[in-house]
């Protein structure tokens, strides 16, 4: 078993987390939004993230390109709202990332609100943009789509 303290310093290293808007028709507000903590790391830390899987107990691990990660060999990514708020937000409460203390915040609140359906209101919509407009705010890309809500 690995240390969470040693896990939270993985996070602040290698790990994002995600807020993701996009467009869907299907959707109450026609707007779907997914959560996710993703860990990339070369294919010589495939039995660290096994490890890391293993202590946390959940998410999944992808190897190569199964999850579109370009030149990274695996990766450990953490989603579902139900094991977001029931998993890892426990124990990250408990060995929280020092780095990323802001952007853990701030995901921790978009999960709340996704496992309370927060997110199937017009007022929950507006805050959970707010939230994925301020998550990585050091590391945004430029061309980043934004999502436009009309009602």
């Amino acid at each position: 078993m690995i240390s969470g303290d040693y896990i939270a310093g993985l996070i602040d290293g290698e790990g994002s987390f995600v807020i993701r808007m996009s467009k869907d028709k299907k959707a109450r507000y026609k707007v779907r939004t997914q959560l996710c903590l993703t860990i990339h790391m070369s294919s010589i830390a495939t039995q660290l993230l096994k490890d890391v899987h293993k202590t946390i107990k959940c998410g999944k691990l992808y190897y190569g390109n199964d999850f579109g990660a370009l030149g990274i060999d695996v990766s450990l990514t953490i989603f579902g709202i139900k094991e977001i708020n029931e998993k890892l937000i426990p124990f990250l409460d408990k060995h929280p990332p020092i780095l990323k203390k802001d952007d853990y915040k701030i995901f921790k609140r978009a999960a709340k609100m996704l496992y309370n359906k927060e997110h199937q209101t017009r007022e929950g919509i507006k805050e959970l943009l707010r939230l994925r407009n301020r998550i990585n705010i050091y590391t945004q890309h430029k061309n980043r789509k934004e999502v436009v809500i009309v009602w």
